[in-house]
């Protein structure tokens, strides 16, 4: 399938105001992934190895560990916001024109919640929500 049309999203923090946001590629989404990864694994080399070593010991049940795999997956940490904003914002409400500038003056909220709102319009169903749809 194609990314889909654009869809309005209220601000939920935001009186009267929206935004337009579309679904991203596999392509965007893995290039936002990317950045991300890189920023993190210069911060884990801050920690040493044996900070790393004593996070991963011990028993770990593996149902437990998909399902905080699939939450993490699609974590908007693990995402540059940047590039989410600057691929899923097609339009907006505010008066200042959707510019990229503009879109680096975002407040950290509003920037997060519409990186979250793009992630969530992008990501594909878990088998629950396949089985409901």
């Amino acid at each position: 399938m194609l990314t889909s049309e654009p869809v309005k999203v209220d601000v939920p923090h935001e009186k009267d105001t929206w935004f337009r946001l579309c679904k991203l590629s596999w392509k965007q989404l893995r290039g936002a992934r990317k950045i991300a990864e890189e920023e993190q694994r210069e911060i884990a080399k801050s920690f040493g190895a044996e900070f790393i070593a004593a996070l991963t010991k011990g028993q770990v049940d593996e149902a437990r560990a998909r399902k905080l795999i699939r939450d993490q997956e699609y974590n908007v940490t693990n995402f540059d916001l940047g590039t989410l904003l600057e691929s899923g914002i097609v339009e907006w409400s505010y008066e200042t024109p959707l510019s990229l500038t503009a879109i680096e003056q975002l407040d950290e909220r509003t920037a997060i919640w519409a990186a979250q709102a793009i992630i969530d319009l992008t990501k594909p169903p878990n088998e629950e929500e396949e089985k409901n749809s």
